[in-house]
């Protein structure tokens, strides 16, 4: 699957036959669906791996540092996150998206 905006349209079956996620860049409409695809494969002896770019690491932390994982000894699963694999695999993100990155950061005169 690329990207994980509103997954919501995906039945939990369809969702658990995924093995790969690559996540192109971590803008709300591009990794929203990331809370659904957790709840869904937490507990379930599935591997999945995860794919994103540079900076990918701290944003998952940042999603699973907002819940509360008194649980957390309950799930064994395991969730493979590779950083910078989209640029790997010849995948690098279209050039608008990279300007839209750089144009929110600019000192405006």
């Amino acid at each position: 699957m690329f990207d994980l905006g509103d997954i919501h349209a995906l039945s939990t079956r369809d969702i658990l036959k995924l093995t790969d996620v690559f996540v192109t860049h971590t803008h709300m409409d591009h990794f929203a669906g990331f809370d659904k695809l957790l709840r869904i494969f937490l507990g379930r002896e599935k591997q999945l791996h995860l794919f994103g770019p540079q900076g990918f690491i701290r944003n998952v932390e940042g999603k699973l540092g907002g819940y509360q994982w008194n649980l957390a000894k309950n799930f064994t699963n395991r969730f493979n996150i590779k950083k910078d694999a989209l640029e790997a695999l010849g995948l690098i993100p279209e050039p608008w998206i990279q300007a839209f990155k750089h144009a929110l950061y600019e000192k405006q005169p």
